[in-house]
């Protein structure tokens, strides 16, 4: 079900196409999360957000959840962020969760300067606005404040590394203007911590399993997965005698080199992402040739 649709968040003109891929992006995960049960797929994700100071989200949420509630680019006070979530524990209590989704694209509104921090009256950096909004988010559920364990705004891009700088620039705007809160809950997490998740499902129904192994095709056809490295598999599977090897493509990848199989030759060649080509003798066992590729290989004569 396309929710990023049904809110009418996709142009129907075409235009905006960043936009209109991180809706649909935060739609088809979200939604996925959504449909199956949060123990499976919700939770573990969240879980794997970190603080600047690499504290974790996972301790906010080791108690057992009895519902969970979404909302979808609910129009709040001072933002409209991706996504709304209250957790409902067993015990009674919720946990509030903002989400704040980036695919291509930076924060909407930039944090205020030094000199225009200390004379605004409202803050203007995009997270500083939805996490004032967090503050007051439970009226939105029916909540009573007084059952709020818990608040997090989490921040979703596909940085490889925490973005630090854009975190630090949002947490002392909203530090500017929520006085008397000595724990700010601004959490970062990557697409590409998902990709695990939903290649390694454990105790899913049938019905569960065939939503996340979409999801999973999703995340590797845009590309939101770490690298893996090769198998020995690999090696062990070509015949004596033969070499398998490909044209050079240029990619904006930092590995020295790949395995393929295409062409069958005359001997073993690795191409390297740049145009020079390394040739390696395979009457080696396959461990001692795995590490002469790692110390640069042992060239053909």
């Amino acid at each position: 079900m396309t929710i990023a649709e049904i809110c009418g968040k996709i142009s129907r003109t075409g235009q905006n196409l960043s936009e209109r891929m991180e809706n649909l992006l935060t739609s088809d995960v979200f939604s996925a999360c959504r449909y199956v049960r949060p123990e499976n797929l919700l939770l573990p994700f969240l879980r794997q957000a970190k603080q600047i100071d690499n504290e974790s989200l996972g301790p906010f949420l080791e108690e057992q959840v009895k519902n969970v509630q979404y909302l979808f680019w609910p129009r709040l006070p001072q933002s409209e962020p991706d996504v709304l979530i209250a957790i409902e524990f067993s015990s009674g209590y919720f946990f509030l969760t903002l989400i704040e989704v980036k695919y291509l694209s930076l924060k909407s509104s930039p944090a205020l300067d030094e000199e225009e921090l200390g004379i605004a009256e409202t803050p203007r950096d995009q997270l500083a606005r939805e996490y004032l909004d967090l503050l007051d988010a439970h009226s939105i559920f029916s909540i009573q404040k007084s059952k709020v364990s818990g608040r997090a705004l989490v921040y979703i891009t596909a940085h490889r590394s925490i973005p630090k700088e854009s975190l630090i620039e949002s947490h002392d705007e909203i530090k500017k203007f929520i006085l008397g809160e000595d724990n700010i809950n601004l959490f970062w997490t990557s697409w590409f911590e998902l990709y695990p998740i939903v290649s390694q499902p454990k105790n899913t129904l049938y019905w569960e399993s065939l939503i996340i192994d979409d999801l999973r095709y999703l995340l590797e056809r845009k590309h939101l997965v770490h690298f893996r490295g090769f198998s020995l598999d690999n090696i062990e599977s070509i015949p004596n005698g033969f070499t398998y090897k490909r044209e050079v493509i240029e990619r904006p990848v930092n590995y020295d080199f790949v395995l393929v199989q295409e062409i069958i030759e005359k001997y073993p060649i690795f191409y390297l992402s740049k145009t020079r080509i390394r040739e390696y003798r395979w009457e080696l066992p396959v461990e001692q040739l795995v590490d002469e590729i790692y110390k640069g290989g042992i060239k053909y004569e």
